[in-house]
């Protein structure tokens, strides 16, 4: 049998390795024009670059990364900018250098390695069928690839599949074709890959790549190699619906070794950065471990909540509140009284957690007990982290202290109900977990994963890399 060594090396000198593909895309309407008709900020540049940076930091040699991305397009969008080239737009060339500046330092390690390997107007439809079928001249993903891993940054959206008066929202997700943007359009010529999408029009689609694409893309390579693993990051507005169009005949794509990661539910726009910086960031820090897909996945899962902690805390602090805490002015060194609200600090808190709604559980039951806040005399005390309940009391906010100076004798508890801020339930007690799920489920993107072999999400971290 062959040694490991041997094996290796054949792989290397072979085209072998895990190949990554990094996709930088945007709306034509926004980056696709004359310089002077485009938009400031660049939707995916500068996480391109970061994605890359994390990539070459976690060992992934620059040969095996594949960037199709408007890098230097964008760059120099923003030099003409600085030049005074674009004074049409209203923006300063001062703020012209400030962005470029920002740009090149996102995108330092892939400008200093020689820059996207596909950009300017190759950053279209055929690039990206080409790149994954093993296509053209150009840098392409080898049949003899040991896994792919690909990471799209974008716009996105669905269509229609139907004439129908219904509003589009309402079309029946099975009728709807799912797709993300590329600001260039597909060269006429080969426009034949758009003739199995479900669209009797496409008109401006043709700088669209559709899902139905992608998933074609997946028929063909597990029909070449049916134990490859695939991972697919998917982050763009309604990626979920994308998910689950790859997902539909089942007898099928269930026994691929493939993963699909989403930024947001099929009827959700993403967070900004959204899944992408949780993914790669993970990827980067535990790089040198063995661990698994699926832990990378829950690590990045877990990163993904914390970092977008206030989204989710708005949405729950929306849906309730404990009022006889809010009406209070509590205390704080170098804060007006009053501006800072305890109950925001504990939520907070609590969500940051690596098992929030454990935490939460016990945060509503302290707050009940009257664990969480306790009254004492004014006169004993009434500084920072209480506030005046009335001329002769204090509340204390007993997390102020690492440990609490008072007796319990000179103290009685002060019970906090979490009550309905508006809504069919306004004025009553509700659940603190209950609520805090449905703010993620109806409120907030979410990120998913789709698997068709679970076994997909066994391989390893190391090996993916």
């Amino acid at each position: 049998s062959y040694s490991f060594c041997t094996l290796l090396v054949f792989n290397l000198l072979m085209g072998g390795g895990s190949y990554h593909v990094l996709v930088g895309g945007e709306n034509h309407g926004l980056q696709g024009g004359a310089h002077q008709d485009r938009e400031f900020l660049h939707t995916s540049v500068s996480f391109i670059g970061q994605a890359y940076g994390d990539l070459i930091a976690a060992g992934v040699p620059r040969k095996r990364i594949i960037v199709i991305a408007q890098v230097q397009d964008h760059i120099d969008a923003t030099i003409a900018g600085e030049q005074g080239k674009l004074m049409n737009t209203g923006i300063k060339p001062v703020h012209y250098k400030s962005h470029r500046e920002r740009v090149e330092a996102s995108c330092k390690q892939l400008l200093e390695d020689g820059g996207a390997d596909y950009d300017h107007s190759d950053v279209n439809p055929l690039t990206l069928w080409n790149v994954l079928l093993g296509q053209g001249s150009g840098k392409v993903v080898p049949p003899s690839a040991s896994h792919i891993h690909l990471a799209i940054y974008s716009h996105g959206d669905s269509k229609s599949t139907v004439s129908t008066s219904l509003d589009p929202e309402e079309v029946d997700d099975r009728y709807r074709e799912w797709y993300f943007n590329l600001p260039y359009p597909c060269p006429p010529e080969s426009r034949h890959i758009y003739s199995f999408v479900a669209l009797d029009s496409i008109r401006h689609g043709f700088c669209n790549f559709y899902i139905t694409q992608l998933r074609q893309i997946f028929i063909y390579l597990f029909s070449q190699n049916p134990s490859r693993p695939i991972i697919c990051l998917l982050n763009f507005c309604r990626s979920g619906g994308g998910a689950n169009f790859i997902k539909q005949k089942k007898h099928e794509s269930d026994t691929w070794p493939l993963a699909v990661l989403t930024s947001s539910q099929l009827n959700k726009d993403s967070l900004v950065s959204g899944l992408w910086e949780s993914w790669f960031s993970e990827i980067r820090r535990l790089s040198r471990n063995r661990i698994t897909v699926d832990q990378c996945w829950k690590g990045c899962e877990r990163k993904y909540y914390r970092d977008n902690v206030f989204e989710l805390m708005n949405h729950v602090k929306e849906r309730c509140y404990p009022p006889h805490v809010f009406r209070l002015k509590f205390k704080f060194a170098g804060s007006n009284d009053g501006s800072i609200d305890p109950w925001h600090l504990d939520l907070q808190h609590a969500l940051r957690e690596d098992d929030p709604f454990s935490c939460l559980r016990q945060l509503q039951l302290d707050y009940n007990n009257g664990n969480a806040f306790r009254i004492v005399p004014a006169k004993v005390y009434s500084g920072f982290g209480s506030a005046a309940l009335n001329s002769r009391e204090s509340v204390v906010w007993l997390r102020h202290w690492t440990d609490f100076p008072f007796s319990r004798d000179d103290t009685e508890p002060y019970p906090v109900s979490l009550i309905a801020w508006q809504g069919p339930n306004n004025g009553q007690v509700v659940d603190l977990c209950h609520e805090t799920k449905a703010a993620i489920n109806t409120e907030i993107a979410c990120p998913e994963l789709t698997v068709g072999d679970k076994g997909v999400l066994a391989v390893s971290l190391v090996d993916m890399l």
